[in-house]
């Protein structure tokens, strides 16, 4: 991103973070600096310190768990005045709703798909190239080979040689 326009976004970043962040910005993960622009934006509308951003505040610059996941990783490499306890918090709230779904009841426990050697729900001119597959030079162990059969997306007429 060029210079002037890392430096547009940050306007309202404070002069310290943002000189840190503009001497890293070559290195910094894509959207990066757009979360961080967003999180000081709703600290400002919120009225809040930065040593005491509050949940609403990261809820607010960060649409995802992925977001969340990289402010944080930014808010502590670049910016060691921020309290991120709230952003933490929320992150584990996350994990927690996850876990909870992973679990409901009526989901089918992982590991209970195609099997190694049987292609589900495959067209019937892949099915014709699964014998390509299996005599090709992966070992039916491998990760690479289950997913190649789990995964009807073409890979498996690559790796067949067609």
């Amino acid at each position: 991103m060029k210079a002037e326009i890392a430096r547009a976004r940050l306007a309202e970043v404070p002069r310290e973070t943002r000189d840190r962040l503009m001497q890293h910005r070559a290195k910094l993960p894509a959207g990066a600096l757009a979360v961080v622009a967003r999180f000081f934006e709703a600290m400002e509308v919120r009225g809040e310190h930065v040593s005491a951003p509050s949940r609403e505040s990261f809820l607010m610059a960060c649409g995802s768990e992925s977001t969340l996941g990289l402010l944080l990783r930014v808010l502590d490499l670049h910016t060691p005045s921020v309290c991120l306890a709230e952003g933490r918090a929320l992150r584990r709230a996350y994990y927690r709703e996850r876990s909870r779904h992973a679990a409901a009841p009526g989901r089918s426990p992982r590991g209970q798909g195609a099997s190694a050697t049987e292609a589900r729900n495959w067209p019937p001119h892949w099915q014709a190239l699964l014998p390509g597959l299996q005599a090709a030079p992966i070992r039916e162990s491998s990760k690479n080979f289950r997913n190649l059969v789990r995964n009807p997306d073409g890979e498996a007429c690559l790796a067949a040689g067609i």
